[in-house]
């Protein structure tokens, strides 16, 4: 007979194994995509994304950027209208060199998909989002332009065993490795 520990732990793994997504967000491979409704700038969007443990998508090849224009084109939308819906990546300027960057941790960006006449270049204040008017493909804009938003929660399975508790003093049993 499973001591109640074992039961628990049990459990615990079959849930983070099978790794469902927050309530309104969509799963591809190890990660999860919440596609957002609301205008906000870029700044706002990584705050908002941030706040639910997860970035701005951070769109790193091909399938995955498929992917996202597939969502994407699904909303309705206004053909004749600027619809944004930001990514992670804003373009940094170091002893005159320009390259695009993550948000958080400023690790170059190697992946990209540019819309026909994209970048634009832009002087300022330059965040990456997949634009409308290119086919929901990379444009530059500015970071203060209001746009709908698309985070990533990275790997749920990976942070649901990291919090795993270890067994209590006086029970038996140990931790165990995964992976």
């Amino acid at each position: 007979m499973m001591s109640l520990w074992n039961v628990l732990l049990l459990l615990g793994l079959i849930q983070c194994v099978l790794a469902v997504c927050p309530d309104g967000w969509i799963r591809r491979g190890n990660s999860c995509y919440f596609i957002s409704t609301e205008l906000h700038a870029s700044g706002d969007s990584v705050i908002y994304c941030l706040t639910n443990n997860a970035t701005l998508a951070q769109v790193d090849d091909v399938q995955e950027m498929k992917f996202l224009r597939e969502i994407v084109k699904r909303f309705p939308t206004d053909a004749t209208a600027k619809q944004y819906y930001w990514i992670d990546g804003t373009r940094s300027q170091s002893n005159g060199i320009s390259q695009w960057v993550r948000n958080i941790d400023r690790t170059p960006i190697t992946y990209f998909a540019w819309g026909s006449g994209k970048p634009s270049n832009l002087t300022g204040n330059s965040c990456l989002a997949l634009f409308n008017q290119v086919d929901f493909l990379f444009a530059d804009t500015s970071c203060y332009n209001n746009g709908l938003y698309i985070c990533e929660l990275s790997d749920p399975v990976q942070s649901c065993v990291k919090t795993t508790p270890p067994p209590m003093a006086g029970t038996t049993g140990s931790w165990i490795t995964l992976g």
